[in-house]
């Protein structure tokens, strides 16, 4: 076990039946718990409602009643696919990975100092009540894939609901504020006053200012639409080319809820919905941009009391914060 403490002024942060006898038991804190029914109940109930079949190339249809019992099919086919994977993810995003594998502790570090899992548990109740069923359903498709492939599977693979789906998500918008080279860029921006420096030129200046700029560039992807006045078959075209590098696991199914849902897209590995697709009524894609959304200040620190800064000529307390990390060590012990 590792403990650390982290001083702070504030945070920042910008065909296949699934009907089965087999439960899956929770072992939750009352807080995790009041957010899902019984696991069993959950996963009985919605492997009625939603059959799985799988075409010539592998790609799941998931054909359901509801978007409830959808999700959970879906949770079902991606388990199938990238089960380790979507664990890995989710217990990296409660700030757990050193503990179950022995690696991550400088992510597990950022997690617990963002509370990345706690968060989530206060903010999840605030979800639409359709998205809340939507993520809880998913990762009762997870867990019901592992109960069923037990043997198969490592044990020590814990039990996940709706809040691991909405930190999983959280987690990249932590990972994206405290990002490396932001970090690069605030140290040569703001550096060691302790150690002596040569005045830069201007030309140095000029040189270090584009450096800062690229490094701190997020990543970028291209989305086109064409008109069918545009095209040789007189049908519009929408490309949507993302710039994730391809261990991100892409995963393409399609998802019918008759009624209501009919949609064939890609997703990621851990993520509950199709993020870009089509149906017989439109294509739809997302792209990335870059807007300006974050200011970052220096504070000064009080030279009277080094635990304290100065702002608005104000001299104010660090609030100090305990964060543990468990790690797993070469003999299992933590």
């Amino acid at each position: 076990m590792i403990k650390r403490t982290l001083v702070f002024a504030s945070v920042l942060l910008c065909a296949v039946s699934l009907n089965s006898s087999s439960a899956v038991s929770l072992n939750l804190s009352p807080a995790r718990a009041a957010l899902l029914q019984p696991a069993e109940t959950v996963a009985a109930r919605l492997a009625r409602k939603v059959t799985i079949r799988r075409d010539t190339y592998g790609i799941p249809h998931i054909l359901a009643k509801s978007e409830e019992s959808a999700a959970f099919g879906l949770g079902y086919a991606q388990a199938e696919d990238h089960c380790l994977t979507i664990v890995r993810r989710f217990i990296a995003a409660r700030g757990e990975a050193a503990k179950y594998l022995g690696q991550g502790v400088e992510s597990d570090f950022l997690m617990k100092r963002f509370d990345n899992l706690e968060v989530s548990i206060q903010n999840f109740g605030q979800l639409d009540p359709l998205l809340q069923r939507i993520f809880n359903a998913y990762a009762s498709g997870v867990n019901h894939y592992v109960s069923k492939h037990r043997q198969e599977l490592p044990g020590w693979i814990p039990v996940f609901d709706g809040v691991d789906v909405l930190a999983n998500s959280r987690s990249g918008a932590v990972n994206s504020a405290i990002d490396a080279g932001s970090i690069r860029a605030l140290k040569a921006k703001y550096p060691d006053n302790t150690q002596p420096q040569a005045s830069p030129s201007g030309s140095d200046v000029e040189q270090q200012n584009q450096s800062l700029i690229a490094e701190t560039e997020l990543p970028g992807s291209n989305a086109f639409a064409l008109s069918g006045s545009r095209t040789i078959s007189g049908k519009p075209i929408l490309l949507g080319n993302p710039h994730l590098n391809w261990s991100s696991l892409y995963w393409e199914a399609q998802v019918t809820v008759p009624g209501k849902i009919n949609f064939f897209g890609s997703t990621l590995a851990g993520i509950p919905v199709l993020r870009a697709g089509f149906n017989e009524h439109l294509g739809w894609v997302t792209t990335n941009n870059n807007p300006d959304q974050e200011d970052i200040y220096a504070l000064a620190l009080d030279p009277n009391k080094p635990d304290h800064y100065i702002f608005d000529l104000q001299s104010l307390p660090f609030k100090k914060k305990e964060v543990t990390v468990e790690i797993k060590t070469a003999d299992g012990s933590l």
